[in-house]
């Protein structure tokens, strides 16, 4: 299989490049709802400013998925304006220079119909695609409030998307030993990266069945 064939490069699914020609790291936005799903979250726990924010989602979602300000800003008008939070303006504490041009500091706090909103989000399950990962990480962080059968829910949705990728897998290598336009040299390490994402995968269904297990576990206890 040629190196230069567009048809080569375009089987397989490239993760994120690492950093750009200027040597900053390429990011790439994820779908709405899973930002809207991390600030309501995050303001389930306590009331945030914007900032807060912005530092946690970078913390949480990792220096390629960042919350960034582009996003932030209107995600928080927007969710302001549907009754979902509420804000004020920060004061200033004591011995700290005034703040420059610009909108002052907000800080923002979560309502009852923000809550509903969040449980909801919380709990329904996603359509699969490349942003799931992160979409569970925010789940998985907010599992405080969630009984073990919910968090079982989450982690079953999980699970299929991991278990979908194994047989996705599984099958790319089923094709790649059987084709014979594949020379062998190269058949070798394209086996080797698919061992490597079937190991990954392993690894995270592993994770999953044990806290599965656990949560059961924790559902019987209380009956």
């Amino acid at each position: 299989m040629s190196s230069d064939d567009p048809q080569a490069h375009a089987s397989w699914p490239l993760e994120e490049q690492a950093s750009s020609k200027q040597g900053r790291p390429l990011t790439r936005g994820m779908r709405p709802l899973i930002y809207e799903l991390f600030v309501l979250g995050e303001l389930m726990v306590q009331p945030m400013s914007g900032s807060f924010l912005h530092e946690t989602a970078r913390r949480i979602l990792g220096p390629f998925r960042p919350l960034s300000w582009g996003i932030i800003s209107p995600l928080l008008r927007r969710l302001e304006q549907q009754g979902l939070l509420t804000s004020v303006i920060e004061q200033r504490r004591p011995g700290l220079p005034p703040a420059g041009r610009g909108q002052p500091p907000r800080s923002y706090a979560i309502t009852p119909a923000g809550r509903e909103r969040f449980l909801s989000l919380l709990l329904t399950p996603g359509a699969y695609s490349r942003d799931t990962p992160e979409e569970f990480v925010i789940k998985l962080t907010k599992f405080q409030f969630l009984i073990p059968a919910q968090r079982v829910t989450v982690l079953q949705w999980y699970r299929s998307y991991q278990d979908l990728l194994r047989r996705s897998y599984h099958e790319a290598r089923d094709y790649v030993r059987h084709n014979s336009e594949i020379t062998e040299g190269e058949r070798a390490w394209i086996m080797r990266s698919i061992e490597y994402r079937l190991h990954r995968v392993q690894a995270e269904l592993s994770w999953l069945d044990q806290r599965i297990a656990e949560e059961l576990g924790e559902e019987d206890s209380k009956m």
